[in-house]
Parts: C-alpha cells; sequence; structure tokens
C-alpha cells in the first residue's frame, strides 16, 4: 500500500460548471433579473480560441469550486435551490442545461464522490443533466 507525506491522500477538490445553451438562447435580462453573473458568455457564430463556430448561444456560472465531497454537495444544492426560478425559466425557453462536475485526479491516490438522492432528484426536475469529468493533476509534493 503506497502511504506517507509526499502522498495526495487529504487532497480532493472539484468544481461544478452549469453550462446552459441552444437556439435562440439569450439569457442577459434573465440573469440579470435573477442576479446570476455568469463567467463566459457566447453567441451563434462566434469563433472559439480552438477556431470553432459556436453552433448556439450559451453561457456558463461556476457553481461550487469545493475541496470536499461535502461541500461540493452542499453548494449545489444551495445554487439549485437559490436559482430555482432562473432554471425553471432557462429550461422553459428549450435550453439544454448541464452541470459539468470536474474531479481533480492527483497520481496514485484514487479519489471519488456519491450525490444523495435528493440533489440528483433536484438536478432532474430542473432538466438538468449531470456530466462528471476527471482532470488528471499533479502533484507538485510528489517532485
Amino acid at each position: 500500500m503506497l502511504s506517507g507525506p509526499k502522498m495526495s491522500e487529504g487532497k480532493w477538490s472539484a468544481l461544478a460548471m452549469l453550462r446552459v445553451w441552444g437556439e435562440g438562447v439569450d439569457g442577459e435580462a434573465s440573469m440579470k433579473a435573477h442576479g446570476v453573473s455568469p463567467d463566459k458568455t457566447w453567441r451563434r457564430g462566434e469563433v472559439s480560441p480552438l477556431g470553432r463556430a459556436a453552433e448556439h448561444s450559451g453561457f456558463s456560472v461556476v457553481v461550487a469550486d469545493s475541496s470536499s465531497p461535502q461541500e461540493l454537495e452542499g453548494d449545489i444544492a444551495s445554487f439549485l435551490k437559490a436559482r430555482k426560478n432562473f432554471l425553471q425559466e432557462v429550461s422553459a425557453a428549450g435550453a439544454h442545461v448541464e452541470l459539468d462536475v470536474g474531479l481533480m485526479v492527483y497520481p496514485m491516490v484514487p479519489k471519488g464522490f456519491s450525490f444523495q438522492p435528493t440533489l440528483l432528484t433536484g438536478l432532474g426536475d430542473a432538466g438538468i443533466n449531470l456530466r462528471i469529468t476527471g482532470y488528471p493533476c499533479s502533484d507538485d509534493e510528489e517532485q
């Protein structure tokens, strides 16, 4: 079994990003009315830094930047509760809504998490697709 002070045993990090996109999505008025500040917006036809034209307009909002599974789940639940009306509006407008949870994965130390059924039900009720993405990370302490 691997262990010792140089291992990433105590490190846990995840970022949850809400992405909304679709034909005719123009959430600026709705975001302003509900006090939502997007971290990024894009318009149909705009060229990304990778040289791709956006097929749809959309925006993204950071929901959680967490250092524990409990903090992650709590931040997501709080966001769903606080932004319920906003999420209903964008879903009713036909937007595609996705919560992408990015889990930072450090070398040699498996990390995971689970969500309570009530949170999963809340995501489903709000019409939010859930995506989990693993991001390999290096651990500066191991060098």
